[in-house]
């Protein structure tokens, strides 16, 4: 274990009572060792020799040429018979992680009502992470770089008749790239060709009964590259007048979210057993088809915010807080276009003929869902008695979550959004020469792209607070909230109905309901579960609380 971690910092006037700069480096050289434990094929394996016979005598499997020259990959074991033909190998590696941390500062007075600061932040890491046996050994480990960087620029203007002005504009970057170097240098040989199934693509990943031996190859969600640009201009205005406490002002903010990844984007061997896979017979193989998948997938989206409140004082006993956001975005577009589940078409679910649409367009959502997200909030604190020991206070409000990159980035990388070929008994190492593409049968967590609606909560509280004797204080209220629109996850490709009683429904279902007995064909047979998300959840929250507070001296509380 070695870790160095060093710094330096200067900071200091540039013009006096004027301006002043602060400048800030760490760094972070670490260097780990780990352990690593692998089932690898034994030393007979690498021969040929199973222990498949009676009693567990060996027996001579024909191997396949091309395996043979895979099983160079697998390390001779170094622990104990694991049985099957299958024995423990261990050794160690280096976990290499690098990190720079740069903070940059200035701060600017013109005068004593106009001050200017600016920030920058640089963040930049490397991490070295050992996947064992995913190559001929330890030495070629995936390697992932982050980098962040932050820039903040903040006015502040005094105006006369207790008005202040902030204004501030943010650009947030952040970058993070994941390369699997599986075979470094060495992947054009003729070795490390047998692992590719898609020529031009990444290596092949390989897994030998569901995982009895280490997998080889590159894993499949790599290489992936995450870049995101947020730009954002915000400008507030506070203003104190009288009884009232002013605030207003709104927020622009440009996200741009760019990945470039293709799921199996080398495919994917699956082996039943060992001897299988001596023979170089798998039962399946899938992956990426280049030419009907993009692995760049570009959303842009811009968010607006607008808001409106006052604290009102409206006697001495009492104070009224009311408010007003409009909070719309645009509708997220895709730069290359992208392919949205359609308009469920009547009859769906019902009429096995009717099918879903999947359209191709430039937007995520056929119509924008954030035009009417009005967000108005109330609240009041009373002192009933006008002595200071009792108080009642109450608020309500209304909170819409926009719909975020989280939300409509998960379904890019699935089908049919992104084609894969699946090959059942392909034929090892050739699989997809002369095999037409089949999508796999399923689509998961898929949103749709017509009738979506904002999600938002209402929230809402009223309490009584009552001073009981000195330094004691007991508080009975009551919280609710209810959640509206929320995203709820269905099969929308269920198997087709039948009308009770019909074939397979059981004796306890009323007749004229509509039953889907197991085993029955999906309406569109070309899929298997159609996993969508549709806007028709909702949530509710009711509580009584309690609390009693007693402070003691020191500053003891309890």
């Amino acid at each position: 274990f070695h870790r160095n971690q060093f710094g330096v910092a200067l900071g200091g006037p540039i013009k006096k009572n004027k301006t002043f700069f602060f400048v800030n480096y760490e760094g972070l050289i670490a260097r780990t060792g780990v352990s690593l434990n692998q089932p690898v094929p034994d030393a007979n394996a690498h021969n040929g020799l199973l222990p498949i016979g009676p009693g567990g005598a060996l027996v001579a499997v024909p191997m396949n040429p091309t395996i043979a020259q895979i099983l160079q990959l697998y390390p001779m074991p170094t622990g104990p018979e694991l049985g099957g033909g299958i024995a423990q190998w261990s050794g160690s590696a280096d976990l290499p992680v690098n990190e720079h941390y740069i903070v940059g500062k200035i701060d600017h007075s013109f005068s004593e009502k106009d001050t200017f600061s600016g920030r920058y932040v640089f963040d930049n890491g490397y991490l070295s992470q050992p996947q064992v046996l995913q190559t001929s050994t330890y030495s070629n480990p995936d390697q992932e770089h982050v980098r962040n960087q932050y820039v903040n620029l903040h006015y502040t203007k005094i105006l006369s008749g207790g008005v202040i002005n902030n204004a501030a504009f943010n650009f947030v970057r952040t970058k993070q790239t994941v390369q699997d170097t599986a075979c470094g240098e060495r992947c054009g040989s003729t070795l490390y060709s047998q692992l590719q199934a898609i020529p031009g693509h990444s290596l092949s990943e390989v897994i030998v009964g569901g995982g009895e031996i280490a997998q080889i190859g590159a894993l499949p969600q790599y290489p992936a590259n995450y870049y995101m640009n947020n730009y954002t201009a915000t400008d507030n205005v506070s203003w104190n007048k009288g009884k009232h406490s002013l605030k207003f002002g709104g927020e622009v903010d440009r996200i741009y979210t760019n990945w470039i990844t293709a799921f199996l984007n080398g495919g994917q061997w699956n082996f039943t057993s060992m001897q299988s896979f001596l023979q170089g017979q798998p039962l399946t193989v899938i992956g990426d088809l280049p030419a009907s998948s993009n692995p760049k997938n570009y959303f842009h989206q811009t968010l607006v915010q607008m808001y409106i409140q006052d604290a009102w004082k409206v006697t001495k006993r009492l104070t009224v807080n009311a408010g007003l956001r409009y909070e719309p975005s645009s509708n997220p577009s895709a730069v290359d276009g992208l392919t949205v589940v359609g308009a469920m078409p009547e009859g769906f679910g019902l009429n096995p003929n009717v099918h879903l649409s999947y359209n191709r367009q430039s937007h995520v959502f056929d119509n924008n869902p954030s035009l009417h997200n009005i967000d108005p909030r109330v609240g009041f604190a009373w002192d009933l008695f006008g002595d200071g020991k009792t108080s009642l206070r109450g608020a309500f409000g209304i909170f819409h979550s926009v719909i975020m990159p989280r939300t409509y980035t998960a379904f890019a990388r699935l089908p049919p959004y992104e084609q894969l070929n699946f090959v059942f008994m392909p034929t090892w190492p050739n699989p997809f020469a002369n095999e037409p593409p089949v999508v796999p049968p399923s689509i998961t967590e898929t949103p749709n792209a017509t009738d979506v609606k904002t999600p938002y909560m209402e929230q809402w509280n009223l309490n009584i607070e009552r001073s009981l004797f000195k330094e004691t204080v007991l508080t009975v209220g009551y919280v609710g909230s209810r959640g509206i629109h929320l995203f709820l996850t269905d099969d929308a490709n269920e198997p087709v109905p039948c009308v009770a009683p019909c074939n397979g429904s059981p004796a306890n279902v009323p007749a004229g309901v509509l039953y889907r007995a197991p085993g029955q064909p999906n309406q569109n047979t070309a899929f298997g579960s159609v996993d969508l998300k549709f806007p028709l959840g909702y949530s509710y929250y009711d509580s009584l609380q309690v609390s009693a507070q007693r402070r003691f001296s020191k500053g003891l509380q309890l």
